[in-house]
C-alpha cells in the first residue's frame, strides 16, 4: 500500500509473505540501499531479490551476494523469504502511470494505479501476449484473454511479467459506462455487471413506475 502525504513525502508498505513475492516500488526511496531496507529483517540463507537482469542472495556469513545493490522506484521485483515480514519505505511519490509502454518480449511491470481488470487495460493484444503474475498465467487466444479466476486485474503493489508479441503502448484510462444504452453494449463480457452509483436514479424510477403499473392493475382487477 502507497499513501501520498500532503508533502512531497510518502511511504509504501510491503507485506512479504513466505515464499515468492512480486511486488512494484510505487516511490522513490530516501535510501534505497538493500542492506539498509533488510536491516534487522528476519532473513534466511537462500532469501533473494531479483529483477529481470539482476539479482541478490542473502548469506548469513557473507551478507549479501550479488549484483543488485538497491531497490529502485517505479520498478517491480520478486523476492523470495524464508520468514514473513514487512517492509516500511519512506520517499516520493511516483505519479500514476496513464500507459503501459511494451517492448517487444518479456516485460517486468511494476503498476501503481488503482485495481483495473486486465482484458480491459490490454485489450489490443496480439496472439500468444500472455501475462503472470507468481504461478498464475493467462494468454490472449482467438481475439480474448483466457479466464483465470486468480489473474483477473491488475491491483496496485503487485508486479507482473508481460510478454508481448510487439512493441506497443496499452493506456490504463479505462472510461467506465455511464449511460443506459453504454451499459449494454458490453459484448461477450462473462462477469456480473456492477451499476455505477451515479446511475442509480435512474433504475430507482424506473423501478417505481414498475411498482405503480402493478399495484394499479392489481386493484383494477380486484374490483
Amino acid at each position: 500500500m502507497t499513501t501520498p502525504t500532503t508533502t512531497s513525502m510518502s511511504t509504501q508498505t510491503i507485506k512479504l509473505e513466505k515464499g515468492e513475492n512480486w511486488v512494484s516500488i510505487n516511490i522513490n526511496l530516501d535510501n534505497n540501499s538493500i542492506y539498509k531496507i533488510f536491516k534487522n529483517k528476519p532473513l534466511s540463507d537462500g532469501d533473494l531479490i531479483k529483477t529481470k537482469n539482476n539479482k541478490v542472495t542473502y548469506n548469513k556469513k557473507e551478507g549479501w551476494i550479488g549484483n543488485l545493490r538497491t531497490i529502485e522506484g517505479g520498478k517491480m521485483y520478486i523476492i523470495y523469504v524464508s520468514n514473513p515480514m514487512t517492509l516500511l519505505l519512506k520517499g516520493t511519490y511516483i505519479p500514476r502511470k496513464g500507459d503501459i509502454q511494451l517492448k517487444m518480449g518479456e516485460n517486468w511491470f511494476n503498476y501503481n494505479d488503482t485495481n483495473k481488470e486486465i482484458y480491459k487495460v490490454l485489450k489490443n493484444a496480439s496472439e500468444n501476449d500472455y501475462v503472470i503474475h507468481k504461478k498464475f498465467r493467462i494468454y490472449y487466444k482467438d481475439g480474448q484473454w483466457t479466464q483465470n479466476d486468480n489473474l483477473t486485474h491488475f491491483e496496485a503493489g503487485k508486479g507482473y511479467i508481460i510478454y508481448s508479441q510487439k512493441e506497443f503502448t496499452h493506456s490504463l484510462n479505462i472510461n467506465t459506462p455511464t449511460t443506459i444504452a453504454q451499459m449494454f453494449e458490453v459484448e461477450n463480457e462473462k462477469e456480473d455487471f456492477i451499476l455505477p452509483e451515479k446511475n442509480n436514479t435512474i433504475y430507482y424510477i424506473i423501478l417505481c413506475i414498475i411498482v405503480i403499473i402493478f399495484l394499479f392493475l392489481f386493484f383494477r382487477n380486484k374490483k
